[in-house]
């Protein structure tokens, strides 16, 4: 009764009972156990966040740095305009022109325009009238030689002014005059302001006119004489928009794609070999870097010996080539950066620094791209994102500020004799001393600040590591206290459970009781007639024996 009582009493007290608490403590301990897995590793996070190097370590790393850099943007700072320029340096000349007519190409189109011109079927390409038998014609470089000259895309893509000056669809006949009008001007040009132009022809006709009028001379000269000028200023007149503005459409046409076809290969091919230069020069340095760690670490240690020695180098070696990434990464910022200085450089060659200031540029955005995007830092404050970008982007900084101060101290040591004197493939000794002299002093500053960024950083990841820490071993009192909670639950509803089966089964054997006895008093009703019918039963058989007994007796 004592138990029915006490089942009747908690069984409306929890009212999920149906809920399986087995399963929730075995999830809420795979939870604990991960999250205590995740405490554990903060703690071993912490102890690997290292403190900032010490400064004298950082100077040096990082002088050693930006010397092997300027060296290598030093080799490979040239774009291929600027070198075409060094190979031409007298530019456009008389005898470059001169050498253009010279050519055989330009040669035999001549030839072939004034046997046609004798036939009488020379058409002038830029009025459309029939050029006269007696009348002078001239076969136009529809883009003119010295506007071809100038080109900086031909320039990069090096291909022969003549080449592209001489080709058949940059010819076209028209009469002297005004081929000699436009001269050296793009036919586009020289079509612009038509009324402004044609003003100025009609003034200068006017004025030889009257120079012509003052002349000492017969009038029927005057006449002659004002009637060729008359002709001239016919013939310029006559030019036709559309016809010029085509055949410049044509020929540019051609040229252009005779340059397109070179530009991407001349490029590409510089652009490879400055990434192999600048890949080349990092590796070099680095691999000094490293021999020269691992002689003063030898030489600090207290065993000396040959076998130290090449464990020393094995580790050198070792260090070397777990930093190959970073050297593929400077090939990629030089490939980059020369191409994206070779295009900008075709249009503008007054910044010289361009290429340079591009591949410092573009390294230090990339490596800011791929720390903000990196998954492993998104967790991180924006204070430390802030901090780790300013790091970035002050090395970039230094490099540019070295680059330009390298070309200061360059300038004022080409005025000291002997400066001049020129290393092979390094450039002259004012240009190294200069490179590292502003190495020396854009290297200290850089470091200095880059020192304080990465103590600011190690401060500010041991105290989220601490955060985070704070907040796991919380979540972990959190989940133990859901964990008894359970316990205690699962408990109190098997304990119901138990105290239920219990009551029902003191319920059934009460039935079960009752009705045995229920059985018992009915069987002994049953028995008391059964034996009442027997007595019967044998009474009447004993009379019947009796009555069988005398019934011998009798016979007897």
């Amino acid at each position: 009764m004592e138990n029915e009582l006490l089942v009747l009493n908690t069984e409306g007290v929890y009212e999920s009972e149906n809920l399986n608490y087995d399963e929730l403590e075995e999830l809420l301990e795979e939870q604990f156990t991960m999250e205590f897995s995740n405490l554990e590793k903060l703690e071993v996070e912490f102890k690997e966040i290292s403190s900032p190097d010490k400064l004298s370590d950082v100077v040096l790393d990082e002088i050693w740095n930006q010397f092997a850099n300027q060296i290598g943007l030093d080799m490979t700072s040239d774009t291929l305009l600027k070198q075409y320029n060094d190979k031409h340096p007298n530019g456009y000349t008389k005898e470059e022109g001169a050498k253009i007519l010279k050519d055989k190409r330009y040669i035999d189109a001549n030839k072939a325009m004034k046997e046609t011109q004798k036939t009488g079927n020379l058409k002038d390409e830029y009025t459309g009238k029939k050029l006269k038998i007696n009348e002078k014609a001239n076969l136009d470089h529809v883009v003119a030689r010295k506007q071809l000259f100038e080109n900086p895309w031909r320039k990069i893509a090096d291909i022969d002014t003549a080449d592209l000056a001489n080709k058949k669809e940059n010819f076209a006949a028209t009469n002297e005059s005004l081929n000699k009008s436009k001269g050296a001007t793009s036919n586009s040009d020289y079509i612009k302001n038509r009324e402004v132009r044609e003003k100025k022809l009609r003034d200068q006709v006017q004025r030889a006119n009257e120079k012509i009028d003052k002349k000492n001379i017969s009038d029927a000269e005057k006449r002659n004489l004002k009637a060729i000028n008359e002709k001239k200023l016919n013939d310029k007149l006559a030019a036709d928009s559309k016809r010029m503005l085509k055949a410049e459409k044509k020929a540019k046409k051609a040229i252009n794609k005779d340059i397109a076809k070179k530009v991407p290969v001349k490029i590409a091919n510089k652009a490879g070999k400055d990434a192999v230069k600048s890949m080349f020069i990092a590796a070099l340095f680095g691999m000094l870097k490293e021999i020269m760690n691992a002689l003063v670490r030898f030489f600090k240690s207290k065993k000396r010996s040959f076998d130290t020695f090449l464990d020393e180098m094995k580790n050198a070696l070792h260090s070397f080539f777990s930093k190959i990434k970073d050297f593929i990464k400077v090939g990629i910022d030089s490939f980059v950066g020369s191409i994206v200085g070779e295009i900008i450089g075709a249009f503008t060659e007054k910044l010289k620094k361009l290429p340079n200031l591009i591949k410092q540029l573009f390294g230090s955005i990339r490596e800011s791209i791929s720390y903000l995007s990196n998954p492993e830092n998104q967790s991180h404050s924006t204070e430390i994102k802030i901090a780790h970008t300013s790091k970035i982007i002050t090395s970039a900084l230094v490099g540019v500020g070295a680059m330009f101060l390298g070309e200061y101290f360059e300038q004022l040591l080409n005025k000291i004799p002997g400066m001049t004197f020129e290393i092979k493939l390094l450039g002259t000794i004012a240009n190294i001393l200069g490179m590292f002299l502003a190495s020396l002093l854009t290297g200290i500053l850089g470091a200095i600040i880059i020192n304080g960024l990465d103590g600011f950083i190690s401060r500010k990841l041991q105290e989220e590591n601490q955060k985070q820490q704070a907040d796991k071993k919380n979540e972990l009192l959190r989940i133990q206290d859901i964990q008894i909670f359970v316990a205690e639950q699962n408990v109190a509803v098997k304990r119901n459970h138990i105290f239920s089966k219990m009551s029902q089964n003191h319920q059934k054997l009460r039935e079960l009781l009752g009705d045995v006895q229920e059985d018992i008093y009915q069987s002994k009703d049953n028995f008391k007639q059964r034996l009442l019918a027997n007595e019967i039963y044998f009474d009447e058989k004993q009379n019947e024996l009796e009555e069988m007994q005398s019934a011998l007796n009798d016979l007897l």
